[in-house]
C-alpha cells in the first residue's frame, strides 16, 4: 500500500498538506485525511481497511503504541 497524500483539515482554516513520514500534531476537531493506493490482482472481494494513530517506540525494539484506530469496509 502506498500513501498518495496526507492533509490536516482544521475548522475555520484551510487544509494543510503534509509529507508522508512528517510528524503531525492534531487537536480536538481536526480531521486527518490520508489517501492510499495499492495493487490487487485477484477476485473481487470485500475487506476492511484499517488505520491507526500512535506513538512509535524504538527501544528496545521498534513497536507502535496505538492511541486511536479505526477501519472501514471497502470493495476491491
Amino acid at each position: 500500500m502506498n500513501i498518495t497524500s496526507i492533509e490536516v483539515i482544521r475548522p475555520g482554516v484551510a487544509a494543510v498538506g503534509v509529507l508522508p513520514g512528517e510528524k503531525i500534531e492534531l487537536t480536538y476537531g481536526d480531521t486527518l485525511k490520508v489517501n492510499v493506493s495499492f495493487d490487487y490482482r485477484g477476485l473481487a472481494m470485500e475487506t476492511v481497511l484499517e488505520g491507526a494513530i500512535g506513538k512509535l517506540h524504538a527501544f528496545p525494539t521498534e513497536w507502535l503504541e496505538v492511541l486511536l484506530k479505526s477501519g472501514t469496509t471497502i470493495d476491491i
